[in-house]
C-alpha cells in the first residue's frame, strides 16, 4: 500500500533556502540559531521540485527515481524541520 499516494510534498513556509550548482543551504528561520541544512545531489534536486504542485510520483518521474526513495529523502526533510507533506487537494 502507497501512502504517500494523493499526498504533495512541499516546502516550510518559514525556510528559506538559496542554492548554487547542485547544492541547497536551507535555514529555518524560526529557529535562528540551528545551523543551516546542506542539502547535495539528489536531496538537492528533491528539494528544487518539492513546489507544493508536484507528488511524489510526479517527483519520481521527473527524476527518473523512485517513489520511495523520493519519500525517503522527503521524511528526512520532514524530521529536519524543512518540509512537510500533504493531502493533495486535486
Amino acid at each position: 500500500m502507497n501512502t504517500r499516494a494523493g499526498k504533495t510534498p512541499r516546502r516550510r513556509p518559514t525556510v528559506a533556502a538559496t542554492s548554487s550548482s547542485n547544492r541547497v543551504a536551507a535555514i529555518d528561520l524560526t529557529r535562528p540559531s540551528q545551523a543551516p541544512v546542506i542539502l547535495a545531489g539528489s536531496a538537492a534536486l528533491v528539494w528544487n521540485l518539492m513546489d507544493g504542485d508536484r507528488s511524489f510520483e510526479e517527483i519520481a518521474a521527473e527524476l527518473g527515481a523512485d517513489a520511495l526513495d523520493i519519500a525517503s529523502c522527503v521524511d528526512q526533510l520532514v524530521k529536519l524541520g524543512l518540509a512537510v507533506v500533504e493531502v493533495d487537494a486535486k
